[in-house]
């Protein structure tokens, strides 16, 4: 499976360096675009992974295009998929356009770096969210009594016993399990 990546730069030269990068590694498929309507068309067709935005684009501000995307992932695929490119540490963003970013680099950034940040955000999207109601199903299936006093511990232990899959943080005794949860409750 290759992931999609959109680069967007008004930047030809940058956004060329940056697609050879990364489609050398075999696993990407690159598309570009140089304007900000550009972008948005090529976002809603092809849905990318992740998109990579230079904060110098053409005719729609790099902040439109953030909110406009936000928009289409209502339904939170691929929600804070992507990447910021800025000139420099000076541009401007409000703390609710942060919350839409994974991550900002500067312009002088190192592309191995960059590399690193795409591939943790890509193992952290491909982790399948468990949710409450699901556990709750599962223990209801057991027959377990969802309003007994140590609900909150089952469900945290299921919890972490799930992530630990994909997780290096793993324990290996029931003993270190329940420690854990101990832990997150102060008891």
């Amino acid at each position: 499976m290759k992931y999609k990546i959109l680069m967007a730069s008004s930047d030809i030269n940058y956004n060329n360096f940056c697609s050879t990068f990364f489609e050398n590694k075999k696993i990407y498929e690159i598309e570009k675009s140089t304007t900000g309507l550009d972008t948005l068309n090529k976002y809603l067709k092809i849905e990318p992974d992740i998109l990579i935005l230079d904060s110098i684009i053409n005719d729609i501000n790099y902040i439109d295009i953030i909110d406009k995307i936000s928009i289409f992932n209502k339904n939170g695929k691929n929600k804070c998929n992507i990447i910021l490119i800025i000139n420099n540490q000076n541009d401007k963003l409000s703390l609710y356009n942060t919350a839409k970013i994974y991550q900002i680099f500067t312009k002088s950034h190192d592309l191995k770096h960059l590399l690193e940040t795409i591939e943790l955000m890509l193992s952290e999207f491909s982790i399948p969210i468990l949710t409450e109601k699901e556990i709750n199903l599962l223990l209801t299936k057991l027959n377990f009594s969802l309003s007994s006093k140590g609900t909150k511990y089952i469900k945290s232990a299921i919890t972490h016993c799930y992530y630990s899959q994909y997780s290096e943080n793993t324990f290996c005794s029931l003993k270190e399990l329940f420690e854990i949860v101990a832990n997150e409750y102060d008891t």
